[in-house]
């Protein structure tokens, strides 16, 4: 008989699995994914020093591991919509290496369907070519107009392109764009980047193309480049600071939720270390509590002022990228200064296992 089930087995679903059998050694859990296999694809996902100290809470020699894989972005050139260059960002260690559900909150809280964003993204990989962002020496991103696009270089020669508009830009550029909130079986949209619209291949790099028509040149010319396999249009699905007043829960008896499931967010970046934090602080309440409702409680209360922060933020953030930028171009994160901010998401701590 299974002690856990954990449904879904993206990153969060199963590191989950792996900090539990920590955490409770002898715990019999199983993991259940409706997809049969993964696959390259052109998406990646940033951990941030929060998110890598929360692995290290899991477990040191996977934190090593996932490091040892990745690659460490030491900046950001960022550009207008023109492709003129408008500040360099330096970053602290920020490794960039894939989706996350939301399907799961509406079936454990019945509170009706996630919210369309009003965006729409492509993801893809193209092979390295001169004058790309090389090994090592940082990402490219490309800000305004209602569009933004992100360009880094992964191991094996290749670079992954994500890019993202406002639908109704879309839509004025001929892509049309139906958000597909219900889907077959009264489910709901499936994921933060859900899979409903044109899916992926030759037509929907088509419509990228059409979209980013004016754009910035160089983003234009990395869409030539695009294997036509690995590109993904997604429209965006998120969940607002609204969901995570005082008093919100994310499940109720023996259900809970981690990753995007507990906290959508329009992709910035800190996706991933906000699940692996879940996953180091729900495993560390089972230790402590036990399998049991009190302990899934006890959980949800400690992560939703933290959640909350991170959702007004970064929320703020993702829309104020759509917009001109200004005269120095630099993001703004209206809720908290940028040094609050980065104050705020290193001041964790977590427990080891």
């Amino acid at each position: 008989m299974l002690d856990v089930a954990i449904v879904g087995g993206g990153p969060a679903g199963l590191c989950m699995g792996h900090a539990l059998q920590r955490a409770v050694p002898g715990l019999q859990l199983q993991v259940f994914e409706r997809v049969n296999s993964y696959r390259p694809a052109g998406a990646g996902v940033g951990m941030a020093q929060c998110g890598l100290r929360a692995v290290q809470a899991i477990n040191p020699a996977l934190c090593k591991e996932w490091q040892d894989m990745t690659l460490t972005i030491p900046e950001v050139l960022e550009f207008d919509s023109t492709g003129k260059h408008l500040n360099t960002r330096q970053l602290p260690p920020v490794a960039k290496a894939e989706g996350g559900g939301l399907a799961g909150w509406s079936h454990c809280l019945n509170d009706g369907p996630p919210s369309f964003a009003g965006k729409m993204s492509w993801r893809s990989r193209a092979p390295w070519k001169e004058g790309l962002p090389e090994w090592g020496t940082g990402a490219w991103q490309y800000f305004g107009g209602n569009r933004i696009g992100f360009i880094y270089p992964i191991p094996g020669g290749q670079t992954v392109v994500a890019l993202a508009a406002d639908a109704t830009i879309a839509a004025e550029r001929g892509v049309h764009y139906e958000p597909a909130v219900v889907l077959k079986n009264k489910d709901v949209a499936a994921s933060v980047q859900s899979s409903a619209g044109h899916g992926s291949g030759a037509e929907a790099l088509e419509r990228a193309k059409r979209v980013f028509a004016d754009y910035a040149p160089e983003v234009q010319h990395i869409l030539e480049l695009m294997d036509p396999s690995t590109v993904l249009e997604r429209g965006m699905y998120e969940r607002g600071p609204e969901f995570f007043q005082d008093g919100s829960v994310w499940g109720h008896g023996s259900v809970t939720l981690i990753g995007d499931a507990a906290h959508p967010l329009c992709p910035t970046g800190m996706g991933m270390s906000m699940a692996m934090e879940s996953c180091a602080e729900l495993a560390w309440h089972i230790q402590q509590g036990g399998i049991n409702a009190e302990s899934l409680r006890a959980y949800e209360r400690s992560r939703l002022p933290r959640v909350r922060t991170f959702v007004e933020n970064e929320t703020a953030r993702y829309k104020s990228a759509f917009q001109e930028s200004g005269a120095d171009g630099r993001l703004h994160v209206p809720k908290l200064s940028k040094e609050d901010y980065a104050a705020f998401q290193n001041s964790k701590e977590f427990h080891a296992l």
